[in-house]
């Protein structure tokens, strides 16, 4: 199965990528699928990616399609997903400290467990808030934006740079 994303970035960084072949992977414990490289399937999403807004910073859009068996594949927005989720979830409550952390971080604990736990996967995507809730409420309106992570760049067949100044 193929997938097109677009990762938005500065023209520093997209010609760097496009020359040494390849993205490095973000780490830490803000991104919502774990450790991996980011791709919006949506263009503006990768434009505006940052804040939210058109943001200046982003230079460019690296155009990349993403090849991956389907057992290469989770999709937590689809139900054999959020089960896996939900199964890894329940099965860390207790020891990872869920309480003394945010949504993103948690979700950002349970997904590289996911990683961990299934060595064939090479692509999970899903859906989140693009704006970070402060409190709570009774329902969440928040606007949400799909995403995909990938762990590896031999996955992507085709790598392609869009200049901010050649987008209309």
């Amino acid at each position: 199965m193929y997938f097109t994303g677009y990762h938005g970035t500065s023209k520093e960084s997209a010609d760097g990528i496009i020359k040494d072949g390849g993205f490095l992977i973000s780490k830490g414990d803000k991104q919502w699928l774990g450790d991996g490289v980011y791709f919006y399937p949506d263009f503006n999403d990768a434009i505006n990616w940052k804040y939210n807004v058109d943001d200046s910073d982003v230079e460019a859009v690296l155009h990349a399609i993403v090849e991956v068996e389907d057992d290469e594949f989770l999709d937590l927005d689809e139900t054999e997903g959020q089960a896996i989720f939900d199964a890894v979830h329940d099965e860390l409550a207790e020891s990872a400290g869920v309480e003394s952390k945010g949504l993103q971080e948690n979700q950002n604990v349970v997904c590289k467990e996911i990683w961990k736990k299934t060595s064939q996967l090479r692509l999970m995507a899903g859906s989140f808030p693009t704006k970070s809730r402060v409190l709570p409420t009774l329902t969440d309106t928040r606007k949400l934006r799909r995403e995909f992570c990938i762990r590896d760049n031999s996955c992507i067949v085709y790598l392609n740079k869009i200049e901010r100044s050649e987008i209309s």
